[in-house]
């Protein structure tokens, strides 16, 4: 496996298909499954085809997913009931729910795309950490220990900053 497939293996779902342009029959891996002919997008959410990527999901009908795929999709895609949306955050990051377009064949480079992605959406720790079960008392020193770690990394990151500076005017 290359350096580029390597992590992102967490994060594609087995749903998730993937097309090169210029070969039909190129395959990631055997977790992609088969692979749609007119896809030519990596999502973190889903994939949609390429004759309909302007348009929100709800619009498409599943006769164009039927038509453009190569496997069949019968029944809907499942949404979260309403009850749910009121108690969930959405995460609103500029790289939330977005999909990489696998330009030119390069399908490593969308890879290492998506991987970032996923790092920055912390897609894969959120996968580890639901995993298993964590008692309230270890979760709760895990989380005050991740939060004296990001302060610290703040606040030395600040101190290097002011040093710079003062260094800079000559102080």
């Amino acid at each position: 496996m290359s350096a580029a497939l390597r992590g992102t293996s967490l994060a594609v779902r087995p749903l998730l298909r993937l097309a090169s342009i210029g070969n039909p029959n190129y395959s990631i891996s055997r977790r992609c499954g088969p692979i749609l002919a007119h896809t030519t997008q990596i999502s973190t959410s889903i994939v949609r085809p390429q004759s309909n990527s302007a348009q929100p999901l709800d619009k498409i009908s599943s006769m164009d997913w039927t038509s453009n795929s190569a496997t069949s999709v019968e029944s809907p895609v499942p949404t979260i009931p309403p009850s749910y949306h009121s108690k969930l955050p959405p995460r609103l990051g500029s790289t939330a729910g977005r999909s990489i377009a696998v330009r030119g064949g390069d399908v490593a480079g969308a890879f290492m795309q998506l991987r970032r992605i996923c790092a920055e959406n912390s897609i894969i720790r959120d996968a580890n950490a639901q995993r298993f079960y964590e008692r309230p008392g270890v979760k709760k020193k895990r989380l005050r220990r991740e939060r004296f770690r990001r302060r610290f990394r703040e606040s030395f990151k600040r101190m290097v900053s002011t040093v710079l500076e003062m260094k800079r005017q000559g102080i």
